[in-house]
This record gives C-alpha cells, structure tokens and sequence, in this order.
C-alpha cells in the first residue's frame, strides 16, 4: 500500500520500529570492575555507563538487570552503576541482587537497539 501510494512522488520514505516494537530484542552486556561494600549500601560498578544506556539516567528507565549463569539467592539491595564520574552514572538503583564477584557478566534487559 505505502508503495503503491508513494511510487509516482519524489519522497523518500523511512521507518523507525519505535521502542515498543524493538526494545526487547536488545540486552546490553555489561562487566562487573568490583564490589564495593558500605555500611548502608552495595555498589556494583560495571563497565557499562550511562553513556551507553542512557535511558536509566536521562528519565528513570527502568530495566531489569540479572547476572547471567546460574540463579542465586538474592542477598539485599544493591546499586548498579558505571566507572564515569557523574552522580548520574548509574544503570539501576536498589535492586534485589545476589552476589556478585569481579568479573562477572549482568545482562541489562529491554535494552533495545540503543544499549548495543
């Protein structure tokens, strides 16, 4: 129908899926640096910042975020947050975590093609 409509003008026409078609066919890998352990609170720090999902940052976007492997129990809340030195840099905050070593992969889920 689009062709049909358009064929004999000079447009060109262009189609973005949009976040509701796309954003779950993306997840963002991430890395984790180290854990960093407060009296009230646990960070992760991952690779991943704000610079590459900017979602969580820019309006609160919430994303699931697990470790990938194998489930473990959930130990407390913790923050996931990236290396750039920004109080914004953060890709989720208060999550139920397990525990989490260095080195270890979170998969970001919903991401969609803008986290890759």
């Amino acid at each position: 129908m689009v062709t049909r409509i358009f064929a004999s003008r000079e447009y060109k026409l262009g189609f973005e899926p949009g976040r509701s078609i796309a954003a779950d066919n993306g997840v963002f890998l991430t890395k984790t640096l180290f854990v960093k352990k407060g009296e009230n609170k646990r960070f992760i720090i991952v690779d991943g910042a704000m610079n590459d999902l900017i979602r969580p940052t820019l309006y609160e976007a919430f994303h699931r975020i697990e470790p990938v492997g194998q489930p473990q129990p959930i130990i407390g809340l913790a923050d996931i947050v990236g290396p750039v030195c920004e109080t914004g840099d953060y890709l989720g905050q208060g999550r139920a975590m397990p525990a989490i070593a260095e080195g270890e992969i979170l998969a970001v889920l919903s991401a969609g093609p803008m986290g890759l």
